[in-house]
């Protein structure tokens, strides 16, 4: 079994092994269905490499296309709820994280879909996920102090 961490194909965010059926799991935060499958490895050819990354590249240019609207619409929903936050309502103030946490991963989703279409075991792709989640959590950490939330 592997021990890399699998993304969301439409966001990039982390997917958590309880939010489905172990093939078919659904994103906590852009509520996409994900379909776990393996990347092309590292004992791949160079031309399967080479051809793998430019269909890549061509799919994260569509999918930063496609979640212009869904990003869209998160920071609309984590704008009116941030009003209701900042008024001392903590239920409004969590689900604006997880709104805010959702936009963020669609502003990352190209890089990641680009990364983890070549190997997501490879160390330097483990090495930029978490670097990219470590931005994420600090970004969200100080949503979390502006709303008067406790860190996590």
């Amino acid at each position: 079994m592997s021990s890399h961490t699998f993304r969301c194909a439409n966001c990039g965010a982390p997917l958590q092994s309880g939010d489905g059926d172990g093939v078919h799991v659904r994103c906590r935060y852009c509520r996409a269905e994900n379909v776990l499958s393996r990347s092309i490895g590292a004992g791949d050819d160079p031309a399967t490499k080479g051809r793998r990354l430019q269909l890549a590249a061509v799919e994260a240019q569509a999918l930063a296309k496609r979640n212009e609207e869904r990003s869209a619409a998160l920071m609309a929903e984590f704008e009116a709820l941030s009003l209701a936050a900042h008024q001392g309502d903590r239920e409004a103030a969590e689900e604006a994280v997880v709104l805010m946490e959702g936009y963020l991963r669609l502003q990352y989703a190209p890089t990641v879909h680009m990364y983890t279409s070549y190997d997501p075991t490879d160390p330097a792709v483990v090495q930029a996920m978490q670097q990219i989640d470590a931005a994420v959590h600090q970004a969200l950490a100080a949503v979390r102090e502006s709303f008067g939330l406790p860190p996590r």
